[in-house]
């Protein structure tokens, strides 16, 4: 956004004699103290995870401070604070100085007007709420995913969209240049009807589209674009930027003024736009990583705790069946029948709920009597997202493996559980080797 040459009024050459006056000084950086402090933040922490930090001490920074969808799958109420202050400080992390480089010259670039014009503090609010709608958009897309993300585009991209609403088209620059009062905020409409507004938008959405469909923009540096998060931040702060405003904007006196006079385009912004994206939010969150952090198969779960399964047969007493979950420590058992076919499933719920309505005599029934006829099963091809999803959504603790309608192995919760934090450790090496270069 350059700035428009000195003039008079009237539009001419400045007038005679004040071409030889003194000129107030100019700041070497003409950028808002809030933009300079962001910008100086936001190297202090990189210097300190990359100069200072040893690696496993910032591969701690990035897992505590960066931003992870899985952590949201388990109740909050069982893990530490971190889910609720990294939707905010994963936007202090960066992966790289090319991820860092790219991003503040993008945020001075637009959190500047951005600034001016609504102050520091409502800046930090601002940055704040779009983070968090970004880190939002990002846990709607890859909600259970052990990714981690990392970065400010976020931010970058909500300045982005909140510059749309009065920064672009030469009519506010000239109304701000000339009178030293800030141009209207356009509506939502007005900011679409201007051409210069349509076409960013249009080229900005296509190429973060382009990103999610996993074509090569930019090489294997597409793989690690957090292009929901762009998509968050940018609807965050295009759509709700009056709140944030102080200008009223039903009352500038300019208003009409830049409404005729909105023609006028700004050229050569949008390329440099594209470039952005290079290094935005780090992390493997993009489309061609995805075959990287597929969820684990069952088959993968059983080669490690292997394939045997206690059963018992339907006639069993419940007694009986209560002495084979004590002796192997377990929390269910499967039923089998002939040819080891699966025909229910009997666990501690069901003993408790038999000893409730019958009481010690219910222990004399046969297993038949209690168990669970309708037994949901999976196979080895079977994803552990899968599974982690029919367990939450059917409340059940333990899943059967099937083979050509044959028992051969068993899945529990715990087996979920622990394939989650396997992912979540590997996606945590591989942080620690991007951060590490």
């Amino acid at each position: 956004m350059d700035e428009l040459p000195p003039r008079s009024p009237e539009g001419g050459a400045p007038p005679e004699g004040e071409g030889n006056a003194e000129h107030p000084r100019v700041p070497v950086f003409n950028m808002p103290s809030g933009i300079l402090a962001s910008l100086v933040l936001l190297a202090v922490i990189y210097a300190a995870q990359s100069l200072i930090l040893s690696a496993s001490a910032a591969e701690w920074l990035a897992v505590t401070f960066g931003f992870l969808p899985l952590r949201y799958v388990y109740p909050l109420a069982e893990q530490g604070f971190e889910w609720l202050w990294t939707p905010v400080t994963y936007s202090l992390l960066h992966g790289s100085l090319e991820h860092l480089a790219f991003n503040g010259l993008w945020l001075a670039a637009f959190g500047t007007p951005v600034v001016r014009r609504i102050g520091n503090l409502r800046f930090v609010v601002f940055w704040i709420a779009s983070a968090a709608a970004g880190a939002a958009v990002h846990a709607a897309v890859n909600w259970g995913q052990p990714t981690i993300l990392i970065g400010a585009s976020g931010v970058v991209s909500a300045l982005m969209g909140a510059a749309c609403r009065f920064a672009f088209g030469s009519s506010g620059r000239a109304v701000s240049h000339y009178t030293g009062l800030q141009p209207a905020r356009l509506s939502i409409g007005e900011a679409l009807s201007l051409r210069t507004v349509r076409v960013f938008i249009i080229f900005w959405f296509l190429g973060n589209i382009a990103i999610a469909l996993g074509l090569p923009l930019f090489g294997d540096l597409a793989g690690t674009i957090a292009w929901d998060a762009h998509i968050g931040g940018f609807l965050f702060g295009f759509l709700l930027f009056g709140v944030f405003d102080p200008v009223p904007a039903d009352t500038d006196p300019f208003r009409y003024m830049a409404g005729i006079l909105h023609s006028s385009e700004i050229t050569g912004t949008i390329s440099p736009v594209a470039a952005a994206w290079r290094n935005a939010d780090a992390g493997p969150n993009g489309p061609n990583a995805k075959e990287e952090r597929m969820s684990a198969s069952v088959r993968s779960i059983l080669e490690v705790k292997g394939r045997d399964v206690v059963t018992i047969g339907p006639n069993v007493t419940l007694a009986e069946a209560a002495r084979t979950l004590d002796e192997h420590k377990i929390g269910a058992v499967v039923v089998v029948g002939m040819e080891n076919r699966i025909v229910g499933i009997f666990t501690e719920r069901d003993l408790v709920r038999s000893i409730a309505r019958s009481g010690a005599g219910g222990l004399d029934q046969p297993v038949s009597a209690m168990m669970t006829t309708n037994v949901y099963r999976c196979n080895e091809a079977s994803t552990v997202n899968e599974l982690m999803e029919v367990m939450s959504s059917r409340r059940f603790r333990h899943v059967p493996v099937e083979e050509n309608g044959r028992l051969c192995g068993i899945i529990s919760i715990g087996d979920v559980v622990k394939s989650r934090i396997r992912e979540v450790e590997t996606e945590a090496e591989q942080i620690k080797a991007y951060i590490a270069g």
